[in-house]
């Protein structure tokens, strides 16, 4: 009896140790289990086996739940996987221990989220971001913000824009944009004319989204419509071209579009 009383007890022990936790897969397939123990690459799960390279992220429900287990929470810690106690990421640098405190945990804009800080980026495409048909560096002092410049071929010469972007959800595959820049946003072209070809200059904002790649996060697409604030030279020039009936010109669009496929570097 006393075998079968030690493996009876065990397994009371380890269900009451189990944490109740949300897991996302890269694949962005979400299990609802409990985690019952960690050993080398695997994670055991009331759910099932997984090897810790499939795993996304983790969300415990609380502090207490996350505070069952804190070996094996530390030991998850070190991994590339992102631990959530509620809505509050853990960060990795430091080691956490039980019972947890809200106040203890940092924001994702200090973690491991998406982008460490002082993290750079460059990027192909076309829009007045790109100055036209060209490239563009970010850098990101955070995951949340990025200081960008462009630079390119926009028809009538050069063209580029600096400015600033704000990043909402870095950590999803998908994350909404906004950015704010000052440069080229409007450019007068005539053909047999070029005495009138001139590229102008002001601020224009940007709304738009960033979609990672499945394979490798550092990479992704940044789709945005952009709203140029026109200049009042421009206005001149185009009304003064528009007059003209020998001049055929057409009007600027209110919204301008910007594509571009993006990378990460260090």
């Amino acid at each position: 009896m006393k075998p079968l009383f030690f493996l009876l007890a065990l397994a009371v022990w380890q269900m009451g140790q189990a944490q109740n936790a949300t897991i996302a897969l890269r694949d962005s397939v979400k299990l609802k289990t409990e985690l019952v123990f960690l050993s080398g690459d695997f994670l055991k799960t009331k759910a099932g086996t997984l090897g810790l390279g499939e795993i996304y992220s983790i969300k415990f429900e609380n502090a207490q739940e996350s505070g069952k287990q804190p070996e094996m929470l530390h030991k998850l810690l070190a991994t590339d996987i992102l631990i959530y106690v509620g809505n509050e990421l853990i960060p990795s640098e430091k080691p956490v221990t039980s019972p947890m405190k809200s106040k203890d945990f940092l924001s994702p804009s200090s973690s491991k989220a998406a982008h460490n800080p002082g993290h750079f980026e460059e990027g192909f495409g076309f829009g007045i971001d790109y100055g036209g048909f060209g490239a563009r560096f970010i850098y990101l002092p955070d995951p949340h913000v990025g200081i960008f410049a462009g630079g390119g071929y926009a028809i009538t010469g050069f063209g580029y824009n600096i400015g600033i972007m704000a990043r909402a959800q870095p950590q999803k595959k998908v994350m909404p944009t906004f950015s704010f820049m000052y440069g080229y946003n409007t450019a007068i072209t005539v053909r047999g004319l070029s005495g009138y070809n001139k590229l102008y200059y002001g601020p224009s904002v940007g709304l738009g989204f960033m979609s990672k790649s499945r394979r490798n996060e550092e990479t992704y697409w940044h789709f945005q419509l952009i709203i140029p604030f026109r200049s009042s030279e421009f206005d001149r020039d185009y009304n003064f071209l528009k007059s003209n009936p020998n001049i055929s010109i057409p009007s600027p669009p209110p919204v301008l579009v910007s594509i571009g496929y993006n990378f990460g570097f260090k």
